[in-house]
């Protein structure tokens, strides 16, 4: 058993680091302003995320757009990162010029190797 905790450690470290080297990707993309070529880079093709609001977002576009509208001066901190190598969920905090709050997020890992945002729901904090 330990040996399987172990390669679990070891692996999520693993899956910390990848989730943590394509966030600062996006944000270096997008303070550029090239906001539509991080989104494109980042997501998935296949992304949903649904809003603080409950509107379900679908594809690279509908988040393009709310990230554009919403996300201003936006950071994230990681708190937590789990999953299998193919799948990963990533918890944490955000703040927003909107003010702050909670997301977790799914990222799969697509055909070109790499870990793209696959799903994700986030709410602001009171």
């Amino acid at each position: 058993m330990a040996a399987t905790n172990a390669q679990a450690i070891k692996r999520n470290k693993m899956l910390y680091d990848s989730i943590e080297k394509r966030m600062k990707e996006f944000d270096e993309m997008a303070k550029a302003s090239d906001l539509a070529t991080a989104v494109n880079s980042i997501y998935s093709d296949k992304y949903k995320g649904i809003t603080p609001e409950g509107n379900t977002l679908v594809g690279t576009e509908a988040a393009a757009a709310y990230i554009a509208e919403n996300c201003q001066e936006m950071t994230a901190k990681i708190d937590e990162v789990n999953g299998d190598g193919e799948y990963a969920y990533c918890r944490g905090t955000f703040k927003t010029a909107k003010g702050g709050g909670k997301y977790i997020t799914v990222w799969k890992r697509e055909a070109d190797e790499a870990l793209h945002v696959y799903n994700e729901c986030w709410n602001y904090s009171k």
